[in-house]
């Protein structure tokens, strides 16, 4: 005998950006960019200081091209780094766009395996072929194919998630162990 369990999801724009605000927030004083910025700073000191002594001392002129030159490279770097988050958030954007564009989204827990809903489309996940993921703000599913499920936890409603997890826990630590 299957049993199944279901679960109706709420699916909001928000909740989905949420999930990639971190990979789509640029952050230009965090600590990805303190090097680079230290960097940029420090040359345009010493890069001051050779262009001002270029003025009395023509050898000075390679050393302050060269600060020049690092102070470019590191900014290029951070724009094209900028460019690269800002089209993340494109992609995200209408990533997000297109998944609202489904107006039912439901998952189902049977003996074997995860079913995700969309409309008319379904998607089976078997136990055995999934590893999961139970993170602060949402479930993530990764497919032995390289495919993966992203579900928010606000997309459930109450108590829901919580039974979901447990539902899932105990049906996968059928195939190999607990939720991971």
């Amino acid at each position: 005998m299957i049993t199944e369990n279901k679960f109706e999801l709420t699916v909001r724009k928000e909740d989905l950006l949420e999930l990639y605000k971190d990979q789509t927030a640029f952050k230009l004083f965090s600590k990805a960019y303190a090097g680079r910025i230290f960097f940029i700073a420090v040359a345009l000191l010493l890069g001051g200081i050779t262009l001002a002594a270029s003025f009395y001392n023509s050898k000075y002129v390679f050393y302050a091209l060269l600060f020049m030159a690092g102070i470019v490279y590191c900014v290029y770097d951070i724009q094209k780094n900028y460019r690269t988050i800002q089209d993340k958030k494109k992609f995200v954007e209408a990533w997000a766009n297109e998944v609202l564009k489904f107006k039912k989204h439901e998952l189902a827990i049977n003996d074997f395996a995860l079913v995700y809903t969309r409309d008319e489309e379904f998607f089976n996940y078997a136990f055995e072929s999934i590893h999961m993921h139970d993170a602060a703000t949402y479930f993530q599913i990764l497919v032995n194919n390289g495919a993966e499920l992203l579900i928010p936890k606000k997309a459930f409603a109450g108590d829901e998630y919580k039974s979901f997890t447990k539902s899932i826990s105990e049906r996968k630590s059928n195939f190999n162990g607990d939720l991971s």
